[in-house]
């Protein structure tokens, strides 16, 4: 799960993240001139809509569940 500044969510499967084979990463861009308060950005250029970007980037959680 990656958390924003403002609370806004997004969750992504291993398999997205680490399993691609279409050259559709899951892009973490640094954005050194941002002033909202987060020095990265992340997007997810698989999505064909990008509901699951996050302008800055506060938290990374990882979490095992089985």
């Amino acid at each position: 799960m990656i958390a924003a500044k403002d609370g806004y969510r997004s969750v992504f499967t291993y398999s997205e993240l680490m399993n691609r084979n279409d050259q559709s990463e899951i892009l973490l861009i640094e954005d050194i001139e941002n002033k909202d308060g987060g020095a990265f950005r992340l997007f997810p250029s698989c999505d064909f809509f990008s509901d699951r970007a996050i302008k800055s980037v506060k938290e990374i959680h990882h979490a095992k569940i089985n």
